[in-house]
């Protein structure tokens, strides 16, 4: 530390932040030992077979990723709408 630095500033993650981080750690694990089984999905002629496991994380990321998107495109389009009133 130098001597502009307050001494009570830590740095790093805290235990509360580290503690939930492997919480969470153990759940997705559980999860994932959990759902071993092999699921079959059909879309628009696409047969894909893959662990359970695996299928619902693609599902999350694709839920995801329209989410964000979604908010994404709100945003711009709002953000637009301002400034062209602004001028």
């Amino acid at each position: 530390m130098t001597e502009n630095e307050p001494q009570d500033q830590k740095s790093g993650l805290s235990t509360l932040t580290i503690v939930l981080i492997a919480g969470f750690s153990l759940v997705a694990l559980a999860f994932i030992f959990s759902n071993f089984e092999t699921a079959d999905f059909n879309f628009l002629n696409l047969e894909v077979r893959m662990p359970e496991w695996l299928l619902f994380i693609v599902l999350f990321g694709l839920g995801f990723g329209t989410g964000w998107a979604v908010s994404a495109a709100r945003t711009r389009k709002l953000r637009k709408a301002v400034k062209d009133s602004l001028d």
